[in-house]
């Protein structure tokens, strides 16, 4: 008998917690994975680095607070904890860190299948509590032994990024419930589109294995009639024919039919032996692809990751244009709460661990995290919007290059270089002045579309 774990090789079957669920799904659905990774690494991509007052030139206060900004980027590794936290918040909902101002060492996540949050103690082992503020979390609740121990943490001592825990109802992993301090996972909607995904693909690899055509040896056994063995009775004579014909079977299975199998094999048999393959007749077999297909869309619709490489027709360069800017909405939206919630403990980071420098509220305002998702074609998008506003003069310097992803102040060296470059005007027949740019801007109604191989069909069709 076939079952989902002894074929996939997972606990699918035999999982009872949600998380664990979420896991073990991400781990075998490489379309759930791809989608959830995808957003991620976007978000990885749109962390631009950590600096203080940016696109303004610093003082030496500022220039010391920002050496203590890049040491504590590379203590935490903030660029691998942006990608991180965005994968398990997309797959989990929600994503726990134990900090402590006092011990920088002190900085790791906790499972969220083993995590548990109450109001108070009173509430620990009780499934019918209810909890609506999150005071206390509790690691392996339940549990006291040598192998596994309870830990708590109060609510200081921890850096919890939710998806969206604004106002939402949430079942915890002992039942309790949560009004406010757990996050739905985007996989818990996508989860009986998931396990339908991984029954189609079982039920189409049980069902191949079964069309499979077949050898079909027919012997001839005629030399085994019952009258031709001694015995005083017919069932007698029926059992030692059976036991001689069965004996000749196995020979012929270990001599002739199990080497058959193997390739380039010459075998001597009876006149009488018949070796054929069987074919199954009258099976009509539906390829679930169109299905598994279907179910892939709603993978990368829940996530927001749509997919845009599937060479699908039917689809315009702009509608590619407006589906991958979606998928760059969605990481920056991520971004944007790590963001948040990261700058609150900087800050007072800072400010616990430098208590010598006395920073105010005012200089730790000043620190903050450059997020920028220019990807592809919003590159270019950028310099255009950038020439355009130059030349309405509606922008400052600083702003221009911010829009196009150059956070750091000129220096007056460079002031004067781009003065130069300026004052020689156009070089070249294929350099374009502003005003080229700004034309072009305006003429355009929607994104160039690219020559490819599926424009070139249509192209054909219509002609």
């Amino acid at each position: 008998m076939y079952s989902i774990s002894s074929i996939t090789g997972s606990r699918i079957s035999a999982i009872g917690n949600k998380y664990e669920l979420y896991r073990e799904l991400t781990k075998i659905d490489a379309e759930l994975y791809g989608a959830i990774n995808r957003i991620s690494l976007v978000v990885r991509d749109g962390y631009k680095g950590i600096g203080v007052h940016l696109g303004h030139k610093l003082d030496e206060r500022e220039e010391k607070l920002l050496r203590h900004c890049i040491t504590l980027e590379k203590q935490f590794k903030l660029r691998d904890l942006f990608q991180s936290i965005a994968f398990n918040l997309l797959r989990d909902g929600d994503s726990v860190y134990v900090v402590d101002i006092k011990r920088p060492n002190v900085f790791f996540p906790l499972p969220m299948h083993a995590l548990t949050i109450v109001e108070s103690r009173k509430q620990l082992s009780q499934p019918d509590a209810q909890v609506f503020k999150p005071n206390i979390y509790v690691l392996n609740e339940g549990y006291d032994g040598e192998s596994i121990k309870q830990h708590m943490w109060p609510l200081s001592r921890i850096l919890h990024f939710s998806l969206n825990n604004r106002a939402e109802v949430v079942y915890d992993v002992m039942g309790r419930f949560t009004f406010g301090v757990w996050s739905n996972s985007p996989v818990e909607s996508l989860r009986s589109q998931l396990l339908w995904k991984l029954t189609l693909r079982i039920n189409d690899i049980i069902l191949r294995q079964r069309l499979v055509p077949r050898l079909h040896h027919k012997l001839d056994l005629s030399a085994f009639d019952p009258n031709r063995f001694a015995g005083d009775t017919v069932e007698a004579r029926i059992a030692a024919a059976k036991a001689a014909a069965t004996t000749e079977i196995n020979t012929y299975k270990a001599n002739i039919a199990q080497p058959l199998k193997e390739v380039d094999q010459d075998f001597i048999t009876g006149k009488s032996t018949d070796i054929g393959y069987v074919e199954p007749k009258g099976v009509k077999y539906v390829e679930p692809n169109a299905l598994i297909d279907q179910i892939n869309q709603s993978i990368y619709e829940a996530i927001g990751a749509h997919n845009i490489s599937s060479g699908k027709q039917g689809r315009t360069y702009a509608s590619e244009l407006v589906a991958s800017s979606f998928t760059t909405v969605c990481a920056r939206v991520i971004a944007d709460r790590i963001k948040r919630k990261l700058l609150r403990f900087i800050r007072l980071y800072i400010q616990r661990q430098y208590t010598n420098e006395k920073y105010t509220t005012e200089d730790l305002d000043k620190v903050d995290i450059r997020l920028q998702f220019l990807i592809g074609p919003e590159k270019s998008e950028a310099v255009r919007r950038a020439a355009v506003l130059s030349a309405m003069g509606i922008a400052t310097e600083d702003e221009l290059r911010d829009e196009v992803g150059l956070f750091s102040p000129l220096s007056k060296e460079d002031k004067e270089r781009l003065i130069d470059i300026r004052r020689r005007g156009r070089v070249g027949d294929y350099t374009r002045t502003q005003d080229d740019v700004i034309g072009q801007f305006i003429r355009r109604e929607e994104p160039e579309r690219p020559e490819t191989p599926e424009s070139k069909d249509q192209r054909k069709e219509t002609v």
